[in-house]
């Protein structure tokens, strides 16, 4: 429960950011919350892919995988 309440948060905060305070909930845009969102991931893998220190790769790798390890450890509880 604690780790679904984190991901709304965490999308709450992304649509904050990227698409600003709606006036009302009724006013929440999904799909172009959706699509905002797809393009800044493919953003963040463009940038990935054009890095040139392999040592930033290894760390950003590992920092994604350890975030992975404990979301899977919340889930197997």
């Amino acid at each position: 429960m604690r780790l679904i309440l984190l991901v709304l948060i965490i999308l709450a905060v992304c649509y904050v950011l990227l698409l600003g305070v709606p006036e009302s909930p009724g006013k929440i845009q999904f799909i172009k919350f959706y699509h905002v969102m797809r393009a800044e991931v493919h953003d963040l893998f463009d940038h990935f892919s054009l890095m040139q220190n392999p040592w930033v790769k290894v760390t950003l790798i590992a920092g994604a995988a350890l975030i992975f390890t404990g979301f899977v450890r919340q889930l197997a509880r």
